[in-house]
């Protein structure tokens, strides 16, 4: 007979007090969580994410600068395609004064240009690349702190590759000697 009356308690309970008992029930578990929470700093692994990555890029995108007429952002945008445009114009005449000199050379002046081009695969997919890969991606993941994250940046790797085509451009000045 005492089960009845347990039944009519449960029907008669409404949904405030079913929430309350929820509510009592979620405060104590956090109050034992907190309890458990070490004090102090806590060492979290790090966590990578490329959601920051959107807001750089809209930012430097040309249709949305133009779209939201921010007229300072589409001006510095043109101003570097320029700038690349230009350096690429440059680097087409670095090449075409390159195959100048070597047409006023004498002696079998095909044999000079695939000397030249195989120099600069091998310095290129040889030496250059496997050392960038190996400073970007593979010490980082050997040492996973953010030291050696912001040691082997972009800007690194750039010091890296300028470093290397001195040594290349000194290897050769002193070959000639």
């Amino acid at each position: 007979m005492k089960a009845q009356p347990e039944r009519s308690l449960r029907r008669s309970m409404t949904s405030a007090g079913r929430s309350s008992i929820i509510e009592a029930y979620r405060k104590r578990l956090q109050q034992e969580a907190e309890l458990r929470r070490p004090k102090g700093p806590v060492k979290r692994e790090r966590q990578y994410s490329y959601a920051s990555l959107n807001e750089f890029l809209l930012t430097v995108s040309l249709t949305r600068s133009v779209q939201k007429r921010q007229w300072r952002h589409v001006v510095r945008i043109l101003v570097g395609w320029l700038l690349n445009l230009a350096l690429f114009v440059s680097l087409i005449l670095v090449f075409a004064v390159y195959g100048c000199v070597f047409a006023g050379r004498a002696g079998d002046r095909a044999q000079d240009v695939f000397d030249s081009w195989l120099w600069s695969l091998v310095q290129r997919f040889v030496v250059a690349e496997p050392l960038l890969i190996v400073a970007a991606f593979v010490i980082p993941l050997l040492f996973a702190t953010e030291f050696c994250t912001n040691l082997f940046s972009e800007a690194a790797n750039n010091a890296i590759g300028i470093a290397l085509a001195t040594l290349v451009v000194l290897l050769k000045r002193l070959k000639r000697v």
